[in-house]
């Protein structure tokens, strides 16, 4: 293999492959995969109560907007 992405991860590959069709990355928002970080976060943006409405409130908000960015930029999300 002798190309840039290879390269980069190899040390993180363990298979032989030819090609990508797709790629998937799993992952975090940096700063909010601890329960405290989101309270912070939430205290931040001036929610005085922190039930779980105000974090589905948030999450739709943000999977709008995914699918938004998505939709503009022609990007199937599965």
């Amino acid at each position: 293999m002798n190309n840039t992405f290879y390269k980069q991860y190899k040390e993180h590959i363990a298979l032989t492959y030819n090609c990508f069709d797709r790629l998937v990355f799993n992952g975090y928002i940096l700063g909010t995969y601890k329960d405290s970080n989101i309270v912070q976060l939430l205290k931040n943006l001036n929610f005085s109560k922190l039930t779980n409405g105000v974090v589905r409130c948030l999450t739709d908000q943000l999977n709008a907007h995914i699918k938004q960015y998505a939709i503009h930029n022609n990007i199937p999300v599965i």
